[in-house]
């Protein structure tokens, strides 16, 4: 038997090739409809760019109403060049009082 053949058809990433980069207008689009939904779950919108927000939820309500709420987490929020939507977990802001 001469020559090597690889499995998946030769190509290094298994025979399938990258899906084909989506426009700004839909990356932009798709942001959009992720903040809508993440707003009907109590979140709010901390900052907001074209293909990456960062998005607070916040914690739950404190004794006798006492004191602000606490953020509970903050996330960002980034759709990608091949319109896939990443999901990233960034620390508490500290406060100085």
């Amino acid at each position: 038997m001469t020559g090597s053949a690889t499995p998946g058809g030769g190509k290094a990433n298994g025979g399938k090739s990258p899906p084909p980069p989506v426009s700004t207008a839909e990356r932009t689009e798709k942001l959009a409809l992720l903040i809508a939904e993440k707003l009907q779950q109590g979140y709010w919108v901390e900052s907001e760019g074209d293909t990456e927000a960062v998005l607070v939820s916040l914690g739950p309500r404190r004794w006798f109403g006492r004191g602000p709420r606490q953020e509970n987490s903050r996330e960002t929020v980034t759709v990608d060049e091949q319109g896939q939507t990443l999901i990233a977990m960034l620390p508490k802001r500290r406060y100085r009082y």
